[in-house]
């Protein structure tokens, strides 16, 4: 079964949802101004920092709160952040390597 922070970046697969993405994230908790307390976002990075030993990896190292958060406060989808987020579904068995968001 997934957690809810894995669904989120599940739903970055469907094609219809790019151009949702911002609003999503926003919904969740990445905005321009960092991650709402209390939120997913929170929860997510939260997560994502015990399973690092302490710290979040960014973007470019693979971390996907970074990637989140660099798509709530721009607003779009950076190809590093697509990358990420690929990635992390590849790892995680969620998708296959076939097709990077672009």
């Amino acid at each position: 079964m997934l957690k809810s922070f894995d669904l989120l970046v599940v739903l970055f697969v469907q094609d219809d949802l790019r151009a949702r993405a911002p609003a999503i994230v926003n919904s969740l908790g990445y905005d321009c101004n960092g991650i709402s307390k209390g939120s997913r976002a929170a929860k997510g990075h939260s997560m994502e920092a015990r399973a690092n030993g302490g710290g979040v990896p960014s973007m470019l190292e693979g971390g996907i709160t970074a990637s989140l958060q660099s798509i709530g406060a721009t607003g779009r989808i950076k190809p590093s952040a697509a990358q990420t987020l690929h990635d992390g579904m590849v790892r995680g068995g969620i998708k296959s390597q076939k097709r990077v968001l672009r």
